[in-house]
């Protein structure tokens, strides 16, 4: 008992071996001090007697030690109980999901914003509403469907799962069983306090798609509900009185136009692009090239430039007014108001489904760069293509230092960097 009060290890892991092997529980029986316990424990790691060693560094308040006796042990639960009580919740993380324990797993991941594997965690658990949202929040559109589909009718999450669906229907470009998953819920479910919030994004994901008489609809019936609910009233009135544009889905549906520009202008407007920095890395000649890729549009307010999980046909420069960028989910990443901004750029040059969104704030104005010719252009002019990727990458390298790594948007932004090298 002496050479543990005094920290002697390595002659009591010789004296242990040597006539007490088997008597560690009883020896920890007798132990009293705090230093005992703590040099008990570090001879039962030495021996290889793991949960006695646990044990003996939880009498003394080691809980790290008791956390790493654990692991060895192979006692994965309570090795992540205690890995949580020291502040690891990583290791925690990772050992809940040793142990079958995916429920547990998965609300640790999250908070670590891990979503990848917090989504795997949630699947394993058979938790296939917050698996689903997870898996459509990481642009993984169809999985989503596949797991969300799942919901069972009973579940309290059923409607919230059956409009991420139809989200996700909307986003791989399947309008119409976006539509389809509506309509269902709309048959099957009231519009009632409880599920103001639901219909409230079922709006929006009908405005999204041009159904603007649906929308109104449902904002009809909520302010009957609730007159101050959100910004519903607001919406209402612009959609009635036509004072907005409606965002559109797909290209080939915009309602948008570019104003026809007679050939006398064309150098004028060409020169109106300096004022821009991107347009100021090329020279007249290389703008004129520039200018087939150029569509100038007006848009209004809450106009969808780019859908979460759909691919980018080329990339954006605001004129005026201001966007938001937000996550499939639909959580607000910023608002961007500075004149000259690009957008999009990330989506563009990864190659990848979006991992954001883009849509206007207010009416604004918007010059599209035209994804398939800027990139013929790019092919054709090798100095056009240095300078562009050039001021791109600066331009990624500043987007990136405003985002929390990690998350699906960081992830794209160096993907998009790696090609545009």
């Amino acid at each position: 008992m002496l050479l543990l009060e005094v920290g002697e290890i390595d002659k009591a892991v010789e004296i242990y071996k040597k006539g007490l092997e088997g008597q560690s529980y009883a020896i920890l029986n007798l132990l009293t001090s705090e230093k005992a316990f703590e040099s008990f424990g570090r001879v039962c790691m030495e021996i290889g007697e793991f949960p006695v060693a646990a044990l003996s560094f939880e009498k003394c308040g080691n809980i790290q030690k008791a956390a790493e006796a654990y692991y060895k042990a192979k006692d994965y639960l309570q090795s992540a109980e205690y890995f949580m009580k020291a502040g690891n919740f990583l290791k925690a993380a990772e050992l809940y999901e040793l142990a079958g324990q995916y429920g547990h797993a998965a609300d640790l991941y999250y908070k670590l914003k891990n979503f990848e594997k917090a989504a795997l965690c949630f699947e394993r658990e058979g938790d296939f509403y917050k698996a689903g949202r997870l898996y459509q929040f990481l642009g993984q559109n169809q999985k989503a469907i596949q797991l969300l589909q799942k919901v069972s009718l009973e579940d309290v999450e059923y409607v919230k799962a059956s409009l991420l669906i139809s989200k996700a229907f909307n986003q791989v470009g399947l309008p119409e069983m976006a539509l389809k998953k509506f309509e269902e819920i709309r048959k099957n479910y009231s519009i009632n306090e409880e599920t103001l919030e639901v219909f409230y994004d079922f709006a929006e994901v009908l405005l999204s798609m041009n159904e603007v008489e649906k929308a109104k609809e449902i904002y009809k019936e909520i302010i009957n509900i609730d007159f101050a609910y959100k910004d519903v009233s607001q919406k209402l009135k612009r959609l009635t009185a036509r004072e907005v544009e409606r965002p559109v889905l797909k290209e080939e549906k915009e309602k948008i136009q570019e104003k026809p520009q007679k050939p006398e202008r064309k150098t004028k407007a060409i020169q109106a692009l300096k004022k821009f920095p991107f347009f100021q890395n090329f020279n007249e000649e290389e703008l004129n090239v520039l200018w087939s890729a150029i569509e100038r549009k007006e848009v209004g307010e809450g106009a969808v430039l780019l859908e979460p999980g759909s691919y980018a046909n080329g990339f954006f420069l605001l004129v005026q007014g201001a966007v938001e960028l937000f996550t499939p989910m639909g959580r607000l990443i910023k608002v961007v108001e500075e004149a000259g901004a690009l957008l999009g750029i990330a989506a563009f040059f990864s190659g990848e489904t979006s991992a954001i969104g883009i849509k206007t704030k207010k009416p604004s104005k918007i010059i599209m760069i035209k994804g398939e010719e800027i990139l013929k252009i790019m092919k054709e002019n090798e100095e056009f293509s240095k300078k562009l990727n050039s001021y791109l990458s600066i331009s990624l390298e500043k987007e990136i230092s405003l985002i929390p790594q990690k998350t699906p948007y960081h992830i794209q932004i160096l993907e998009a960097k790696k090609k545009l090298l």
